[in-house]
């Protein structure tokens, strides 16, 4: 049960972390340094975000009882995949990321064509108030 309760909270970090890696490249930084920057800038938020999930499920360890021993691993297994996620997103994620990024290519075919299509629906939207 905790495992798959896991599963979106775990990615939760290293999706912050990639997207402000990529932003960083896009303003013209090199791999590297937007890995380095972008990591260190959302660092913060992440510790947190993951802070504030084992402060949630910490507690269900030290229940009492029948039930306690039952969602004693409950609590074991999501506060150590939590805090297992964050330190896979401070450290391999700038590191695969930078690699990957060390292309060169700032944006894809896709994202170019992903751009115009909703560029393209936004010009065609009538004329509201839109705070695009």
């Amino acid at each position: 049960m905790a495992l798959t309760l896991a599963i979106s909270i775990v990615v939760d970090d290293a999706i912050m972390i990639l997207e402000n890696i990529v932003r960083h490249f896009r303003m013209g930084k090199s791999s590297a340094q937007a890995a380095y920057d972008g990591s260190m800038e959302v660092l913060p938020a992440a510790t947190a975000a993951t802070l504030a999930v084992v402060a949630v499920f910490l507690p269900v360890i030290f229940m009492e009882g029948i039930i306690g021993k039952f969602f004693f691993q409950f609590g074991v297994t999501m506060s150590a995949a939590v805090l297992l996620s964050l330190v896979e997103s401070v450290t391999i994620t700038p590191m695969r990321s930078a690699a990957l990024l060390a292309s060169g290519e700032k944006t894809t075919r896709f994202e170019r064509w992903l751009d115009h299509r909703f560029e393209k629906f936004l010009h065609s939207m009538p004329n509201t108030s839109c705070p695009f």
